[in-house]
């Protein structure tokens, strides 16, 4: 071209003598002579600085535009009567609508309902709007969940419009409602639980259901939850429990394990628990009261126990009381012509007979079911009838029999031979235990649609250890007892579908408690 006589212009990168890359630009003019070339006129300019700040500025374009194109949220920009001026590919894609069926449209009429999200008018006209949450509707017609944030454009000072930014959070509040009813269904299984479920935190009681609060005797949560976990726990359990909490603490699993509990009253009940972590620090302890189960295993063995007894007892009986036929008849005619002398040793033989076929008479009934013939009957009429067969006996002991008869006490359905068995009993019991005399209280009242019948002494009492075994054959702490008499007493009340409880203070004395329903 400079050959033509044109002149050239072009870039070009030197090196200074200072070894700087310097950028020119470079515009060479040819030099004509009578029609001929005889130079080239090169004039350069200097446009490092320029070509830097050329490249700095479509740098900062370049990552504009890839932040709009490959953002996961949507971006659109708006002038500030709410017309589209552009938008990325993830607002098309969120909303469902090309950007050339935005562009001059107003966005926010479009997509979202102004009358179910008023606040959405304001993402045009606020300065700055952070996440809010709402729907927008998509072109196909179905709504999609967006947090929508509201960026001012601001030029020279002015704000000409805004970005808004949709973030598709559909998939996030799914999983949030799914968190939701998640806890809402664990919420519910806690709360109606019948295994009381607690959450223990720096030993303290964080969290009790429903279900422990009842278990521990409590009016509600907030008479446990702040205590401390060991005011509920038996001393003898201290330092397992202890132990298990540490395991606890670093993750392991804990087997069950049957634990003695407190409630609040003091009383102590048996029960299997499991403790897990729960959370970084906190410990959920899940308690079952076995109370009922073990009762009904003390019951299954104690039945065992019965039906054991009852067989060896129907073959010991029939075999003795032949024998013991023969034995009484010769004493009896031995007795008659016996010498003064020798007539004191008879009447012993005979009482320890008497005694025997005593013995046999409770082997026979544990051995074979009685016939019964249940009537309504006054159980005061049986007390008293009782208690004066048995006066002369407890005056010989030095013991004052006492009543306290509720006035209308309703009748109970029974069979009542069996009851005076077992008021005979329970009283020559009470009388036999105050062997340097005393008062026997025999009280009677109806509650909660049961008679309750009393018997109260004053004797030597019993060891608590001793009392769950009452009952039991061949159990007795008199020492002439067999065991048997408080055993049939049990057996007959159960079959009048009572209960009979025997609470004691050694030294202070013992309290029999009998219920019997009225209907």
């Amino acid at each position: 071209e400079l050959r033509e006589g044109k002149s050239l212009s072009f870039e070009t990168t030197i090196l200074n003598k200072y070894g700087h890359r310097v950028e020119l630009h470079v515009t060479d003019t040819p030099i004509v002579i009578n029609g001929r070339i005889v130079g080239i006129f090169g004039i350069s300019k200097d446009i490092t600085e320029q070509k830097r700040t050329e490249r700095a500025l479509r740098e900062r374009s370049e990552r504009y535009e890839s932040l709009k194109k490959y953002n996961p949220n949507g971006i659109c920009s708006i002038d500030i009567t709410g017309a589209v001026m552009g938008a990325n590919p993830a607002f098309e894609r969120i909303t469902g609508y090309a950007l050339h069926e935005l562009l001059g449209r107003d966005v926010i009429q479009m997509i979202v309902d102004l009358d179910e999200f008023p606040e959405a008018r304001t993402l045009c006209t606020q300065t700055s709007v952070k996440n809010i949450e709402l729907q927008v509707t998509h072109k196909d017609g179905y709504s999609v969940d967006v947090s929508v944030t509201s960026v001012p454009i601001i030029i020279e000072g002015e704000q000409i419009g805004c970005y808004i930014i949709l973030e598709d959070i559909t998939e996030q509040k799914r999983t949030r409602q799914e968190l939701v009813e998640t806890q809402q269904m664990y919420q519910r299984l806690v709360d109606n639980s019948r295994d009381a479920i607690g959450i223990m935190e720096n030993g303290k009681w964080v969290f009790m259901n429903k279900a422990g609060v009842q278990l521990f005797g409590a009016a509600n949560e907030s008479e446990i939850i702040g205590r401390d976990y060991y005011d509920f726990l038996h001393p003898d359990h201290h330092e397992a429990s202890r132990k298990i909490v540490e395991i606890a603490l670093s993750g392991q699993e804990i087997d069950v394990a049957e634990v003695k509990w407190i409630k609040l009253n003091g009383m102590v009940f048996d029960a299997e628990s499991h403790a897990a972590l729960f959370g970084a620090t906190s410990i959920q302890v899940i308690i079952r009261d076995i109370t009922d189960r073990k009762r009904a295993e003390t019951n299954m063995m104690n039945a065992e126990k019965l039906t054991a007894v009852g067989q060896l007892a129907a073959g010991v009986a029939h075999e003795i009381r032949n024998p013991l036929t023969a034995l009484k008849g010769f004493t009896q005619m031995f007795h008659q012509t016996s010498t003064e002398a020798n007539r004191r040793y008879f009447e012993i033989m005979k009482a320890e007979l008497e005694r025997i076929e005593m013995i046999l008479s409770e082997m026979l009934v544990l051995a074979k079911p009685q016939a019964t013939h249940f009537e309504q009957h006054q159980v005061e009429t049986i007390l008293r009838e009782v208690i004066t067969l048995l006066s002369a006996q407890a005056v010989m002991k030095n013991v004052m029999i006492q009543t306290d008869f509720e006035q209308g006490v309703p009748t109970v359905l029974c069979e009542s031979s069996q009851l005076k068995q077992v008021f005979v009993n329970v009283i020559k019991n009470g009388i036999e235990a105050m062997p340097s005399g005393g008062n026997l209280l025999v009280r009677l009242k109806s509650r909660d649609k049961n008679v309750c019948i009393e018997f109260i002494d004053e004797g030597v009492g019993i060891e608590e250890e001793h009392i769950p075994k009452l009952g039991e054959p061949f159990y007795t702490t008199k020492e002439k007892g067999t065991g048997l008499g408080l055993m049939v007493c049990y057996k007959i009340i159960s079959a009048h579908e009572g209960n009979m409880e025997i609470h004691s203070t050694p030294g202070k004395g013992t309290t029999v408690r009998i219920r019997l329903p009225v209907e």
